[in-house]
């Protein structure tokens, strides 16, 4: 049975027959109410004990009660006690509570399963913190102290159902994702919880991207914790530059460190942090378009929203922006997700006004109100971002998104491509530099190719969320010329490179100057197939 089917039979069940008869005499035992006894403790002090002093009150006081029931409590314990860390504690309490957890899930466990166990506790658990109803709470107790003892066939049936592929215990699978992002950026979570959610996913490698810059700090708790959790993980720093009229994206990925050590002292070394501080005031530049979109959102679009839907969305504090935002970033997504969470109880409720008039109303009431509830339903963070936050929504505000020509920009928003990556090589020799795709054609990145000179070492080929939000609208085209580069064939890179002539329009200024650009590029071809002959 599926999760949403158990939480309909559960809630039906409630209604119907006492709690604690049906909980309690016929299906779970006293362990399971000692295990969500110990998940609302710990959620509800305001102090975080220790490990000792929270069990004191489940163990016996002659001795441990029975080993089975200690360990399954103590992993519950170092469980829920990261949970709570993850939200309300600083690095080096989320770092401790990481350790305390793999000492007891991965080193106590005498199942043959033991990574795939500790990975199925680790969710169990997240579901039981999330879950509200106390019947499914008890089913999901009961269920975490049979996974405890890390029997194969139930552990492979937990995997089953949430969907988690069970993994070799060596740890030598190939799973990765090159493109995620933390709470210190636009990512809800820290660096320590993201780590643990990749390990429970199966990811063995990640790449955590950063907007501009790293703290020191941050990459450290990053660095720690996946060590703790054995991933391999590398620092992205995504950086702008000037191309055409728009701003594109490289992510620099510093590399050949001997460990996190190595790393963290060149981030502490003058060049580095000269270049750290010019990518914060970039993200500065760029973050006061985002505080300025509220109070232009707060004038401007929250009136009408109003109006269209018949409700009364007060004004938007930038105190609560900040606080959502916390550690991070503060980007158009955060603000998005602050005017969403406010709208969607004012929607609720005047939904549910709306299906209480239909029952009486004419059909053409009843028409208007169901299109009515159709464009509420459709208002979640990406239309609110598109409908009402970004530049183009609010015309009277500077868009720090394209180039300006003034000065009020950064440096470093004002580099080209080539300066650019100019100027991350001199500072480490080691990198991979990935060009993001969204909004380029083919002509775009053979050009930035050809210009850089070598230095972009990878194309961001697949990203979910442009080609889910439509920014990826040249992949096959650019697909085809990383082929034609790949293959090392001067004569398939040259054929390519005449069909993009071919295609381009004629009498057009700006297709001109891209003629021009080509023709350069088909002269010299057998130079740009060298940047890459060696290129894996």
């Amino acid at each position: 049975m599926d999760k949403g089917a158990r939480t309909v039979l559960c809630r039906s069940l409630g209604a119907c027959v006492d709690r604690d008869s049906f909980g309690g005499r016929l299906f779970f035992d006293r362990r399971d109410y000692e295990l969500l006894g110990i998940v609302n403790d710990v959620l509800s002090r305001k102090d975080v004990p220790s490990l000792k002093q929270l069990l004191a009150s489940y163990l016996h006081p002659h001795g441990i009660k029975e080993m089975a029931a200690s360990r399954g409590l103590r992993i519950a314990y170092a469980v829920i006690h990261l949970f709570r860390i993850l939200e309300r504690g600083r690095a080096a309490e989320r770092l401790s509570s990481l350790r305390v957890l793999r000492d007891e899930v991965f080193y106590t466990s005498e199942s043959t399963l033991r990574k795939n166990t500790a990975r199925v506790l680790l969710q169990i658990m997240k579901e039981l913190v999330r879950e509200e109803d106390e019947l499914i709470q008890l089913q999901l107790a009961n269920d975490f102290r049979t996974a405890a003892a890390g029997k194969p066939r139930f552990i492979a049936a937990q995997l089953k159902k949430y969907h988690l592929v069970e993994m070799p215990e060596q740890w030598n699978q190939i799973a990765f994702d090159d493109h995620v992002h933390d709470a210190n950026t636009k990512g809800r979570k820290s660096a320590t919880h993201l780590i643990m959610d990749a390990w429970i996913k199966g990811i063995r490698r990640l790449t955590v991207i950063y907007y501009n810059h790293v703290h020191p700090a941050v990459a450290e708790e990053l660095l720690e914790a996946a060590s703790i959790m054995d991933l391999e993980v590398r620092v992205g720093i995504e950086y702008s530059a000037r191309h055409r009229g728009q701003y594109v994206r490289f992510i620099w990925t510093p590399r050949g460190f001997l460990d996190s050590r190595d790393f963290l002292e060149f981030l502490g070394q003058p060049d580095t942090k000269a270049l750290m501080e010019g990518g914060r005031q970039a993200s500065e530049y760029q973050q006061r378009y985002i505080l300025d979109a509220l109070v232009e959102f707060n004038k401007l679009h929250r009136p009408s929203i109003n109006e269209e839907f018949g409700i009364e969305l007060p004004p938007l504090r930038g105190e609560e922006f900040l606080a959502l935002v916390g550690t991070g970033q503060p980007s158009l997504h955060h603000l998005g997700k602050l005017i969403h969470d406010n709208l969607l109880p004012l929607l609720v409720k005047r939904t549910q006004e709306l299906r209480t008039i239909c029952t009486s109303g004419d059909e053409t009431l009843i028409q208007s109100n169901r299109e009515l509830v159709a464009r509420m339903d459709r208002l979640d963070i990406e239309t609110i971002i598109d409908h009402y936050l970004r530049p183009s929504c609010n015309p009277a505000l500077t868009n720090p998104f394209v180039p300006q020509d003034d000065d009020r920009a950064p440096e470093l928003l004002q580099l080209s491509p080539c300066d650019l990556l100019q100027r991350l090589t001199r500072i480490h020799s080691g990198y991979r530099v990935t060009l993001n795709l969204a909004h380029l054609t083919a002509e775009d990145v053979l050009e930035l190719l050809h210009a850089c000179g070598g230095m972009i070492t990878h194309l961001e080929i697949f990203n979910f969320k442009e080609v889910a939000y439509g920014r990826a609208r040249d992949t096959m085209r650019i697909l085809e010329l990383q082929a034609a580069i790949n293959s090392g064939n001067v004569v398939r890179l040259k054929r390519y490179v005449h069909r993009l002539l071919d295609a381009l329009p004629e009498g057009e200024a700006a297709g001109e100057e891209r003629r021009r650009v080509l023709h350069a590029i088909l002269l010299d071809l057998e130079r740009l197939r060298g940047f890459y002959r060696r290129t894996k």
